[in-house]
């Protein structure tokens, strides 16, 4: 509920673009790994089927991806597991 009164409310936009003048474009990092993990077990706390944690975590990545455009980091990489590993 909080976190839809401050969207609404734009305190999100804001606090972004001021994250964004705090960077430095020579301390960017080129290359960005990361691990994707805890999809499942958030579906599961949140009595969902995994494939809907799967689905909100993608969200996310798309997210990350646009801001990694946004600050011009060009190579990311992403690790995924699975069950089966």
């Amino acid at each position: 509920m909080l976190k839809d009164l401050l969207t609404v409310v734009g305190v999100y936009k804001v606090y972004g673009r001021w994250l964004k003048t705090q960077l430095k474009k020579e301390d960017m990092p080129r290359h960005i790994g990361i691990i994707l993990d805890g999809n499942r077990r958030w579906a599961k706390g949140q009595k969902m089927d995994p494939w809907e944690g799967h689905w909100a975590g993608g969200e996310h990545v798309k997210d990350f991806l646009e801001w990694c455009l946004n600050l011009n980091i060009n190579t990311v990489t992403l690790y995924a597991f699975s069950t089966e590993n």
